[in-house]
């Protein structure tokens, strides 16, 4: 067989088809490999991209790396504890954190006579970093601590009035009496409910050595991404004490905006981890809860 004369449709002898095939392999093993590797790859969940997909509506992507546009908008946080008969409450917490169920009722009713419109931290994230719009009178709702009567007192007025709120649990209390089981955290998640975090142990962390620090808060954000299926990306402070290591450590460990005690209504782009909120006392009546988010603090 006259096999080494024999020409190519493309003209070349055989050696040079050899080479030609030599080549073609060698590129398609290039390609492949570059496609494995692209397959193979994984996104750190609070690393800092932009245009990450969320898991769901309200679980965004961190702020950009690069510092962001200076804006502050006007939205109030209330800021709830207990919603619970006090004398009834097995563990007593300071009078001025229970708020009573009825009252509670009649104040999410007032506000939505009133026009007031609950958003999501989502909306919050958007309206600060992508300059999305907000509804005309805005009203962020947050319940601290994570106890029962979120899902026994809270959650059903919630639905009735059609609001949404966060929930900031303390992840190392979950299903000690009178708190919130896992399942109940998944429950007001899957019912349209924000989570965020508040640590696993709700100490003073300015009080903490570092390693003690890491752990309540990028241990607990560690410990709500395994229970919710997702990072969480908001946090509030225990007490509402920060320094500027608390702070730095709250960043690290991947929260996107944090909540404080400090009084005021504008939320600010530059200050994403130092936002103010509203305290809702026993003693706040109704028309109180409607003043407090009306007025220009």
């Amino acid at each position: 067989m006259q096999f080494l004369g024999y020409a190519r449709p493309w003209g070349g002898p055989v050696d040079g088809w050899h080479a030609a095939l030599r080549i073609a392999v060698r590129a398609s093993i290039l390609v492949l490999a570059v496609l494995v590797s692209g397959c193979g790859s994984r996104t750190d969940p609070s690393g800092p991209q932009e245009n990450r997909v969320a898991h769901s509506r309200d679980h965004p992507a961190l702020p950009p790396v690069a510092a962001p546009v200076a804006r502050t908008l006007r939205v109030p946080v209330l800021t709830y504890h207990r919603v619970h008969r006090y004398e009834s409450e097995r563990q007593q917490s300071i009078p001025d954190l229970t708020v009573e169920p009825e009252v509670f009722e009649r104040s999410m009713a007032a506000l939505k006579r009133r026009g007031f419109r609950s958003v999501t931290n989502q909306h919050v994230y958007d309206a600060l970093f992508k300059a999305r719009p907000l509804p005309a009178k805005p009203v962020l709702v947050t319940v601290d601590d994570g106890y029962r009567d979120a899902v026994t007192n809270v959650l059903p007025v919630l639905r009735r009035h059609g609001m949404t709120a966060t929930f900031f649990v303390i992840t190392g209390r979950l299903g000690s009496d009178e708190y919130l089981t896992k399942d109940d955290v998944q429950g007001l998640e899957a019912a349209g409910m924000d989570i965020g975090g508040h640590t696993s142990s709700h100490p003073d962390l300015t009080t903490l050595p570092q390693p003690e620090l890491r752990r309540e808060t990028a241990g607990s954000r560690r410990q709500l991404a395994r229970l919710l299926g997702h990072p969480v990306y908001f946090f509030a402070y225990p007490f509402g004490r920060y320094d500027a290591d608390v702070v730095a450590q709250v960043r690290r460990a991947g929260y996107s905006v944090a909540f404080t005690t400090q009084t005021g209504a504008r939320l600010s782009s530059t200050g994403a981890l130092l936002q103010p909120r509203i305290h809702v006392g026993r003693d706040a009546t109704p028309d109180q809860v409607v003043e407090y988010v009306q007025e220009d603090r």
